[in-house]
């Protein structure tokens, strides 16, 4: 009994009378022990007769009766749930059953407040208070009462939802024969055949399913439209202005005093200058006398029409065309060179047609498609010999002077490229014979097959961060006899091989790229004490993560730079008259390779090397600047080129310098820009 007493069971009470009637704006409801636990307001745990009032939310009360329908205490007073106005309605404990229930709601507000504010059970108008004064009441028990019931709905819920059997029942009747009956049976194993199907010996009854014409589902259909809108975003950029260039400049002529005169007049430098300078005028001269030099070379290529009906052509004839319906048509010739061993071979790189604004519109769209190099042969203008793959269109591109399997190419998007085209040095080699074998290969229906024309992927690509952040606009070999080191200074080049690639681009950057594998690594040998023959990737040192050696600025002040179309170099290949420093002719050593015990002779620096050069500006300008880096006051290295502008009225895309004269000489071709 101790035991029992001392664990407290929480319980509903039950009614003890028939109770009080309650005011409009109460409504009496019973709760069950589930419900309460649902809610949390179990009778003399959450709600006790001194604090009775427990706030229930409104839509928790609409959902479980969704979930629980007629089952649910709050179903009778579904209706007044919905309309109540608030999202709380306040939930009274009735501990002595006034109402004749365990709980009553308030309907309205007012009434929510009022019971709020008083913290007690309403009374009745006619009753008087009984506060402080102690009820000494004997209550005697009667027994509860049966009342009539009263419908409030849940019959309907109950109808729709009962499952009335309208199918004709199936009957069945197992029998067996009357004198089997008390006869004695023994059970045994037998396996099921397939044979015995559907005999009366059948140890097995299949049952295969079937569609049921008495019952069947009702597909709904819903007729919806979805419209998808475009997304619409307006933003701005404010572009850098590089190089402020006013409309119009006046420039003043450089003029010198008498001293000063007298002082270039006393120099060697002078004297040697005119020395030098008189040879070439007296040549001039001689040449003036022997051509005209005013006479129009154009009207000396045919002859005038004089006569009615001579059609004489006056104008250059086109020699031959190339044309690949699939690789270069709709596209624009970038860049051409020839190879510098075979003759009859160029190489021609194409790129779209776009704008800036269009590339960058499409950019999803030429990812798809393939940035090449074509290799032609006069032998056959039709096809291209060799495809060369490059991850952008490619701006320009140089074969190497002294390697002519190395082709260097530059692309739009600023990287740089190496291919090499080694295995398919003897498809250029004989690229006529091939021409003639595969034009007697036809098909079925007498259609000439097209060769198969290999495509070269690239052997090695600059990093994308440490490449030009423009378009590289030209590109050259430095020539084989020096090379520059990190700190920018010339030296010899022991490899007497091109191994060093100079870059413009229009970023306002020029950079000196090197291929050469600073730690070179002995060849494998075999059990014989030979070499191995095994193919070596030439370039599988640039492919982790490849940078230029040197970047140079070219800038008028600290601030203002300009952009780089194209330019050359004032050392020309196989022209070392001048380096006096190594003897050229001698041949040369083995190659070293360094080991732990023996360091490689440092290469010899070249002081006697014209590291100057002059390059053409997008804005019309003719530099001269100078690769080797200058020191400032703080004896620091900067980088930086340093200029000597004359303008012109348009961009320069084009500077040759003259074979025969010298260093004296170039050649501009200027364009317009769109």
């Amino acid at each position: 009994m101790n035991n029992s007493a001392g664990k407290k069971k929480n319980r509903t009470p039950t009614p003890s009378g028939d109770g009080k009637p309650p005011p409009e704006d109460v409504v009496p409801l019973f709760l069950a022990t589930k419900t309460q636990q649902l809610f949390g307001c179990v009778c003399d745990e959450h709600v006790t007769q001194e604090a009775p009032l427990k706030l229930i939310n409104k839509q928790a009360a609409l959902e479980d009766m969704m979930t629980r329908a007629a089952i649910s205490d709050f179903h009778p007073v579904k209706q007044i749930i919905q309309d109540y106005p608030g999202t709380d309605f306040l939930l009274v404990y009735d501990a002595e059953f006034v109402y004749g229930q365990n709980f009553y709601m308030c309907v309205t507000e007012e009434a929510k407040e009022r019971l709020q504010k008083a913290g007690e059970a309403p009374v009745d108008d006619g009753a008087e208070s009984d506060a402080g004064v102690e009820d000494n009441t004997v209550y005697t028990y009667k027994p509860t009462a049966a009342k009539e019931w009263i419908c409030l709905g849940s019959d309907l819920e109950i109808e729709t939802t009962r499952v009335d059997n309208n199918r004709t029942l199936i009957k069945y009747r197992a029998s067996r024969v009357r004198r089997e009956f008390g006869a004695p049976f023994k059970f045994g194993d037998r396996n099921a055949k397939a044979e015995d199907t559907g005999t009366m010996i059948t140890s097995y009854v299949t049952c295969n399913s079937y569609e049921d014409i008495n019952f069947s589902i009702n597909r709904r259909e819903i007729d919806t439209g979805v419209q998808a809108v475009t997304i619409k975003t307006s933003s701005m950029a404010q572009t850098e202005w590089r190089d402020p260039i006013m409309a119009s400049t006046q420039s003043c002529p450089r003029t010198f005093t008498q001293e000063q005169i007298k002082e270039v007049k006393a120099l060697d430098s002078y004297k040697e200058f005119l020395e030098a300078s008189v040879p070439k005028f007296e040549l001039a001269l001689q040449q003036n006398t022997l051509v005209n030099a005013f006479a129009n070379d154009w009207d000396e290529l045919g002859e005038e029409d004089t006569d009615f009906g001579i059609k004489s052509d006056n104008h250059l004839k086109e020699y031959q065309s190339f044309t690949d319906l699939e690789y270069s048509k709709d596209k624009t010739v970038s860049f051409l060179d020839w190879h510098p061993e075979i003759k009859g071979v160029i190489g021609v790189s194409c790129c779209e047609r776009l704008t800036a604004y269009e590339r960058i519109e499409k950019a999803n769209i030429l990812l798809m498609k393939p940035s090449l190099v074509l290799i032609w042969s006069f032998s056959d203008p039709i096809h291209p010999q060799i495809l060369l793959r490059a991850p952008d269109d490619v701006t320009c591109f140089k074969f190497c002077p002294t390697d002519s399997n190395i082709i260097a190419g530059a692309c739009m998007n600023g990287q740089l490229v190496i291919w090499d085209v080694s295995e398919y040095r003897e498809k250029l080699d004989n690229a006529k014979g091939n021409v003639q074998t595969k034009s007697n290969v036809t098909a079925m229906f007498g259609e000439e097959i097209p060769p198969d024309i290999p495509t070269i992927k690239c052997s090695a690509v600059s990093s994308i961060e440490s490449s030009h952040t423009n378009v590289i606009t030209s590109i050259d070999w430095i020539p084989y006899h020096y090379e520059y080191n990190k700190a920018g200074e010339t030296q010899e080049n022991k490899t007497r091989e091109c191994h060093q690639i100079v870059t413009t681009s229009t970023d306002g950057y020029a950079a000196i790229w090197d291929i050469q594998n600073q730690n070179p690594v002995a060849r494998p040998k075999s059990k014989a004490g030979g070499v191995r023959n095994v193919p070596v990737n030439k370039f599988a040192h640039l492919e982790s993560d490849w940078k230029p050696l040197q970047i140079l600025q070219f800038c008028r002040t600290t601030t203002i730079s300009f952009a780089p179309m194209c330019f050359t170099l004032s050392e020309r290949h196989g022209v070392w008259d001048h380096v006096t420093e190594i003897n050229m002719n001698e041949p040369l050593p083995p190659p070293e390779i360094p080991t732990k015990n023996k360091k490689p002779i440092p290469p010899v620096a070249l002081k006697s090397i014209e590291t100057s050069f002059y390059c053409g500006t997008e804005d019309g300008e003719f530099v001269l600047g100078d690769l080797r880096p200058l020191k400032s006051d703080d004896k620091t290295k900067k980088p930086t080129a340093d200029d000597n502008s004359q303008g012109l009225m348009f961009a320069v895309c084009l500077l040759r310098c003259s074979p025969n004269v010298g260093n004296d000489v170039y050649l501009l071709i200027c364009l317009k820009l769109q």
